[in-house]
């Protein structure tokens, strides 16, 4: 494939501009000394800012309760969020895949620097332009905001206000290391997939943003009516800001990062091409 070995130093050179590889496997230029590096890096935050806000949007959309004119409430179904936020990240990231990759959440961001497949400074830059994103998508949901008294059969009146119903929260019952539990494992699951999917070269690749979003889709959907369906920091972090409600947000951190941070690892030692615990020869069964 590369002619000679300054061939592949200059195809690395290329690979560490876009951010995929880290300093260290890098050619021998100081890669902080490199404009390209620096000019890709903010046309591929600028990609994660714009699509997490986008997500962001359709997510606490759908996942919000409106009063009708008869007052009378609408509320989501699980099925209906889950289907929307999966469909939504499976088109966002086909559209983005090619530029940053497509994460537009950070657990999937931590899940793939520590794959070692995303430098640091460049999976900084995605973290901080997905929170962006997760801010001014969460604000563009008050645009739906409007101050409508309406009585929830309890006896209590409330102001009917979108953004306060998309929220995340723990069901009755469930207390924090449950909700911290259900984050870990659905999280597990979505990094898990986007890393095959997406790092490795195989037949099924091309349709990687479906099956991706699908996978999403399947845990917003299962945890829904449990913790509220996160399975990403700053789409709890988002609405929480907006409408100032903080009650068991930590638990919509440590859950999805933590299960990021195990599927990186696990992939690192394991599951990688070139994983720390190689893969035995097959011998034929006699």
């Amino acid at each position: 494939m590369f002619r000679n070995n300054r061939d592949l130093r200059e195809n690395e050179n290329r690979l560490h501009a876009r951010g995929f590889l880290t300093p260290f496997q890098a050619g021998p230029s100081p890669w902080f000394r490199r404009k390209k590096f620096y000019t890709n890096l903010l046309r591929r935050s600028a990609a994660e800012c714009l699509a997490s806000a986008l997500l962001m949007f359709v997510s606490l959309s759908a996942s919000s309760a409106f009063c009708t004119v008869d007052e009378d409430v609408r509320v989501p179904t699980p099925v209906m969020v889950g289907l929307a936020e999966g469909l939504a990240y499976a088109g966002l990231m086909a559209a983005t895949a090619h530029i940053s990759g497509g994460h537009l959440n950070p657990a999937v961001s931590l899940g793939i620097l520590i794959s070692g497949h995303l430098n640091v400074l460049a999976a900084l830059f995605y973290i901080i332009a997905q929170f962006i994103g997760s801010i001014l998508g969460a604000a563009a949901v008050l645009a739906y905001e409007f101050d409508v008294p309406h009585s929830f059969g309890n006896g209590s009146s409330n102001s009917c206000i979108p953004i306060n119903t998309a929220v995340t929260s723990l069901s009755k019952g469930v207390n924090q290391s449950q909700g911290i539990l259900v984050e870990t494992m659905l999280s597990l699951l979505l990094v898990m997939v986007f890393i095959h999917m997406t790092v490795e070269e195989t037949e099924f690749k091309s349709i990687a943003p479906l099956v991706i979003g699908l996978t999403l889709a399947a845990a917003v959907i299962s945890s829904y009516n449990v913790t509220g369906g996160s399975v990403n920091p700053f789409r709890s972090f988002g609405p929480a800001m907006i409408a100032n409600k903080w009650k068991d947000h930590y638990v919509y951190w440590i859950g999805p990062l933590c299960g990021s941070c195990i599927a990186g690892t696990f992939y690192k030692l394991l599951f990688s091409s070139k994983a720390w615990v190689p893969l035995a020869e097959e011998t034929p069964i006699q």
